[in-house]
């Protein structure tokens, strides 16, 4: 996680007021998270073994299991927060993604 989002994270954790330039950047990089997470899924869910399998199964993982938060840094990156983030619902948003086709990416 970039020391930005980081800074962003903490400060609206105290009740500081967040500049709206920081907050776009902060939700440009949660975008980029789930679309890569989403393009992983739709592209790599045909594969049963190696590298593109291994994408896939990291994928799925963070989107549709529940997040495993080893430090408390680790909420920050969960599906949940990043859909937070960007004002999603996270059943919505997986419903999306499960819906996804390799298609769907090249357009």
């Amino acid at each position: 996680m970039s020391a930005a989002v980081e800074i962003v994270l903490e400060a609206q954790e105290e009740g500081l007021s967040i500049a709206e330039e920081e907050m776009q950047r902060v939700r440009a990089w949660a975008a980029a998270m789930l679309r890569r997470a989403a393009w992983d899924f739709a592209l790599y869910r045909h594969y049963r073994s190696g590298k593109k399998a291994a994408i896939f199964r990291d994928a799925h993982k963070w989107i549709f299991l529940p997040p495993v938060v080893e430090e408390d840094i680790d909420r920050f990156a969960t599906f949940e927060y990043i859909c937070m983030i960007l004002d999603l619902d996270p059943d919505h948003a997986r419903e999306t993604v499960l819906k996804l086709r390799r298609k769907d990416l090249v357009r």
